[in-house]
């Protein structure tokens, strides 16, 4: 696992072994490196700068996607109106047009 915000890397190392149309598993390792020392606010690791270039749009893409609200929802929903009106754009539900922003 990766850690909190991810201030550990995790490394799988695996040897396999090829058998007929298969792979299999001769040994295995993992564990979890530390590339951030949160005490005292500084990476443990140097960024490649290739590396950096190179997922710098696809990064800044995610960011705005996942940044960007996905629904609404009003203030005065409960289950129970739900079921009773039977789904959020009901006339009659008590949200009524609000909740189909």
């Amino acid at each position: 696992m990766p850690g909190h915000w991810a201030d550990n890397l995790g490394v799988i190392d695996l040897v396999l072994e090829g058998e007929t149309n298969k792979w299999k598993v001769v040994s295995s390792r993992a564990e979890a490196r530390p590339i951030f020392d949160k005490k005292n606010d500084k990476s443990l690791v140097d960024a490649k700068a290739s590396l950096v270039k190179t997922l710098e749009q696809a990064h800044n893409d995610t960011r705005e996607f996942v940044n960007k609200p996905i629904g609404t929802i009003c203030r005065r929903y409960q289950y129970l109106s739900v079921v009773s009106a039977g789904f959020l754009g009901h006339p009659d539900h008590p949200c009524g047009a609000e909740s189909l922003r």
